[in-house]
């Protein structure tokens, strides 16, 4: 587990990185802020994190493609341990959400 200061840096990194970012790069700021959100899992916010998560998909609502449901799977799996908690639920049901929407595309 990276050192709780690397966290932070990363997070600041992160969030300059979304700002600098053109709107329009969808799949690009889907990815930073799943990024961004595993740097919250690191930090133990666990709510924050899923908060984040949803963000991503937000961001891209409508142009859910291949890439970034696969990164929304890998960021469900870094929360295993955590599956009963109702942050974690209600973020596996998005994911599937996002899946069915990929199909109907």
């Amino acid at each position: 587990m990276p050192c709780p200061g690397l966290l932070v840096a990363a997070a600041v990194l992160l969030e300059a990185a979304l700002q600098r970012r053109d709107r329009a790069d969808v799949k690009g700021r889907a990815v930073l802020t799943y990024d961004l959100a595993e740097c919250q899992v690191g930090q133990g916010d666990l709510e924050a994190a899923c908060a984040l998560a949803h963000t991503a998909l937000d961001i891209a609502e409508g142009s859910i493609v291949q890439p970034l449901v696969l990164r929304a799977r890998a960021f469900q799996a870094s929360l295993a341990p955590w599956t009963e908690a109702r942050p974690v639920r209600q973020l596996a049901a998005r994911v599937r959400e996002s899946e069915l929407q990929l199909t109907r595309a």
